[in-house]
């Protein structure tokens, strides 16, 4: 966990530093690059990576790494070709010309995540704990450093060369790691790799489209955003929704892991959890309330006082975009019940319902930026209320 917060405390420190060397074109062009990574890694993989810490022997392990690997290169050629050929139009659609020089860094940086999630599944399976932190902060101490010399030598692409730097790091040093721990090739069985992707099909069948769905609501808006407004405007929303994100996803996720784990402990004890639950909760919202007021009165002097005054603006739609993120940092780290207490078709059909709800974004391509920050707001806090029912009706249902 400390390594976590260490990994993510890095780009905190370093945003007032980039904030002012590199322009807001250069900040735009990054985040479509960004949202171009996060939306599709879920499929690279077709989430095999994840059944490495389930074979009983270590060799079995080392074929779904190799499998999933293998899935991930595959994907990132295919990826890599299709954006060689519609570079132009992906770059025309976003509204960036200059993005068409960059797009085919997206596919690539894909295939290493992919790669680097089945060695990191490897890691966590022999329990080097420790390793997996060295590698997140490796990762950030890399990315930064490529980030502040690009910027400092005016450099194009140089928040985009950073991430893909920190990447082909993070993917190298883990995969060391793993030969280390008794990851290796020489006892390699195609048929073996073939039956192990029929037995654990069901993370491919019944795990990538939701998990896609999830990350295609969450960064597409980006897109959008690109599509109807310049690049100034991307850019103040990219680093808007940025800062945001970060109490989400330093505590939130952590003690989505925590309680999962107590949760699926008390459930099989036949004990409740629902005023554990519902204690968490109100202390999430209660923190998130904080938050809230803050950036709701003074995050445009906040932002411009810490970032510089060129980011004034993307505060004021912090201010507009607080309420939605406030209410998403109180129910997602709840969003493990569900999981918990098996209502795959619940999570499903929500998963389903907030991806069209945020698909409606493209009804209104003539609203202004504080309109459609707004418009996009009221999706997230009705969805996520919506989400919390869900989650409590998991739990009552199981008292």
């Amino acid at each position: 966990m400390a390594g976590t917060i260490l990994s993510q405390a890095i780009p905190i420190g370093l945003a007032p530093v980039l904030a002012r060397i590199f322009d807001k074109s250069e900040f735009a062009l990054y985040y479509l690059y960004f949202s171009g990574i996060t939306m599709f890694f879920t499929l690279f993989t077709l989430r095999y990576e994840q059944a490495v810490v389930l074979p009983e022997t270590k060799r079995e392990a080392n074929h779904l790494i190799v499998l999933a690997s293998l899935i991930s290169i595959a994907m990132g050629l295919f990826f890599s070709v299709s954006c060689f050929f519609l570079r132009d139009q992906i770059a025309l659609w976003v509204n960036n010309t200059s993005f068409a020089k960059w797009v085919f860094m997206v596919p690539i940086a894909m295939t290493f995540i992919g790669v680097y999630q089945a060695f990191n599944y490897f890691l966590t399976r022999e329990k080097n704990f420790l390793g997996s932190s060295i590698n997140r902060i490796t990762q950030r101490v890399v990315e930064g450093i490529v980030n502040i010399t690009t910027g400092l030598l005016h450099i194009p692409g140089g928040q985009i060369l950073g991430d893909f730097s920190g990447r082909i790091g993070v993917t190298v040093m883990s995969s060391s790691q793993s030969a280390r721990l008794g990851f290796t090739l020489k006892d390699f069985d195609f048929k073996l790799m073939k039956s192990l992707a029929k037995r654990y099909y069901q993370f491919a069948v019944y795990g990538s489209f939701p998990a896609f769905l999830n990350s295609v609501s969450s960064n597409i808006p980006i897109l959008f955003v690109s599509n109807f407004f310049n690049e100034n405007v991307v850019a103040d929303f990219g680093y808007s929704r940025m800062i945001l994100a970060m109490p989400l996803s330093i505590i939130s996720v952590n003690i989505s892991q925590v309680l999962l784990q107590r949760i699926v402990e008390k459930k099989n004890k036949g004990e409740n959890v629902y005023r554990e639950l519902k204690k968490i909760f109100l202390m999430l919202l209660a923190f998130s309330f904080l938050i809230f007021l803050v950036l709701q009165f003074f995050a445009p002097s906040i932002f411009a006082f810490v970032l510089g005054a060129k980011w004034e603006t993307a505060g004021a739609y912090s201010s507009i975009l607080a309420t939605g993120f406030a209410i998403r940092f109180a129910v997602s780290p709840l969003s493990c019940v569900l999981t918990a207490y098996e209502r795959v078709k619940s999570l499903s059909a929500w998963l389903m319902g907030y991806f069209f709800a945020i698909l409606s974004l493209l009804l209104f391509p003539n609203l202004s930026i504080e309109s459609f920050l707004w418009t996009y707001t009221i999706i997230d806090v009705v969805s996520y209320t919506i989400y919390l029912w869900l989650i409590r009706r998991a739990v009552l249902k199981a008292r």
